[in-house]
């Protein structure tokens, strides 16, 4: 993009730098908040007009209706892309690095009992539905969606018993590796002889699909509250299961925080603490463990 001179000119040239190495589930996330929150607002604006009260009495007015955590998100992305004005030297600095916000409570508060908590582990070992099922399996090792959904053989190293979460499909922008359980393993197993079955197996092919279009799922929230339903199960978020397995590691099995951390592929330490209402093994350990402490489930 040439002259880029508005907010909005500086994000549409962010998504054209970056769309390339960011996971495509990044990407439309960013694009949603920016469209819904900032485009038709400050984002009109010329960036050289803009300083630290502008930006401040903008985000003040996203408080008021969005979570702090969702508000401290979109002004990162606000940042990168004023700093692209700066690199282009558009403006000599960045005024959003004086932004504030007020103190928040990041800790993830997750309620259930502990007996609601195995029956949620539970369901999911013997859900009926075993294409999605074995979606929510891959997430109860601590997977997140689109690293589930995005995960394709070249991925999977069933010789040796591992499987890697490329740096463009997580947070920690590392190459992550894990090494499976025997639960898991049958899992990938499964999958792959769907995969032949269907014709639809390479090593560029996704691990979990739709047999009905033979590609990625791109949207499994429906299968999701049917298995809620079918079990009854309370309201609970696809990611929610994320939190479970923290939760219930940390809290319940009194596992190690440092490898509950390796097993949920945080960066930080800090992040892994949220789970810790009580007090503060490999990511196999941390599972097989899980999965050992559910009456009549083996590794």
């Amino acid at each position: 993009m040439q002259n880029p001179q508005t907010l909005n000119d500086l994000f549409d040239l962010y998504l054209e730098l970056y769309s390339d190495i960011r996971s495509p589930n990044t990407i439309s996330s960013k694009k949603y908040m920016w469209e819904s929150y900032v485009r038709n607002a400050i984002g009109t604006k010329n960036v050289r007009t803009l300083n630290f009260i502008h930006y401040q009495n903008f985000f003040n007015s996203l408080l008021k209706k969005l979570k702090p955590k969702t508000v401290k998100n979109m002004k990162s992305d606000m940042q990168v892309c004023v700093n692209l004005a700066v690199r282009l030297g558009i403006i000599q600095e960045n005024p959003l690095k004086y932004i504030e916000f007020p103190p928040f409570d990041n800790k993830v508060y997750f309620t259930l009992p502990i007996e609601e908590q195995k029956r949620i582990f539970q369901a999911i070992l013997n859900h009926k539905e075993f294409i999605y099922r074995n979606i929510f399996l891959f997430l109860a090792h601590g997977r997140r969606l689109n690293e589930a959904l995005s995960l394709k053989w070249k991925h999977v190293d069933l010789e040796n018993n591992r499987y890697h979460i490329p740096l463009s499909l997580n947070k920690t922008r590392k190459n992550m590796s894990y090494e499976m359980t025997e639960t898991l393993r049958s899992v990938f197993l499964y999958q792959l002889y769907l995969a032949k079955k269907y014709d639809y197996y390479s090593l560029d092919s996704y691990v979990f699909f739709n047999p009905q279009t033979k590609n990625r799922f791109i949207d499994i929230r429906r299968a999701w509250k049917r298995f809620l339903k079918s079990n009854n199960l309370p309201k609970l978020r696809i990611h929610d299961i994320r939190h479970l397995i923290g939760t219930y590691s940390i809290n319940y099995l009194n596992l190690p925080i440092e490898k509950v951390s390796h097993t949920l592929g945080h960066t930080n330490i800090l992040t892994t603490q949220r789970y810790v209402t009580k007090r503060p093994k490999t990511a196999k350990e941390v599972i097989d463990n899980i999965l050992i402490s559910i009456k009549g489930v083996q590794k």
